[in-house]
């Protein structure tokens, strides 16, 4: 992979990823911001949900398997 890919990935594993709720608690945000995710608007915008448990990301995940032409089960988590 790519360095940056393998950043990207190191970031997510280790719940680094600038999400709304990572840079509320560290104070970027202001705490009436908010922290639900720009693309569903339903849940609080976490790694995970960014990434795997997203209806949009499910969407970008399916669209490149049917793409890759592979068949695999997505994780539940990051991790």
């Amino acid at each position: 992979m790519p360095p940056k890919v393998q950043f990207f990935t190191w970031l997510a594993w280790r719940n680094r990823i600038r999400t709304s709720v990572f840079l509320q608690r560290i104070g970027v945000l202001h705490s009436s911001a908010s922290t639900l995710c720009v693309f569903c608007n339903a849940e609080l915008e976490t790694v995970n949900l960014m990434l795997v448990s997203c209806s949009f990301a499910w969407k970008v995940w399916f669209a490149m398997r049917y793409w890759w032409d592979v068949v695999a089960a997505l994780p539940e988590s990051v991790e």
